[in-house]
């Protein structure tokens, strides 16, 4: 599989249905790439919950006062398997 970043404004990760009553949808988790205010860049792991993203990282309030945007998503690669 080739891997290739996917801007989100063209496109978003596919998301399922997770309640009984057809309510909220959640995208399995994709890499990410922030954008900062300053410039910077990073990559990490988020999901979307209902059309939106959600962090699951318990250093994302304190990066607030950053203004990390999301700006591209991948989906995960496979897990490394020994001997391949």
């Amino acid at each position: 599989m080739e891997f290739k970043w996917i801007d989100v404004n063209n496109r978003m990760p596919d998301e399922h249905v997770v309640t009984n009553d057809d309510t909220d949808t959640i995208s399995d988790r994709v890499l990410v790439t922030y954008k900062f205010i300053d410039g910077s860049s990073m990559t990490n792991i988020a999901r979307t919950y209902n059309g939106e993203w959600r962090h699951n990282n318990d250093w994302y309030d304190d990066w607030l006062s950053f203004a990390p945007t999301i700006i591209a998503w991948a989906p995960m690669p496979l897990p490394y398997v020994e001997g391949e």
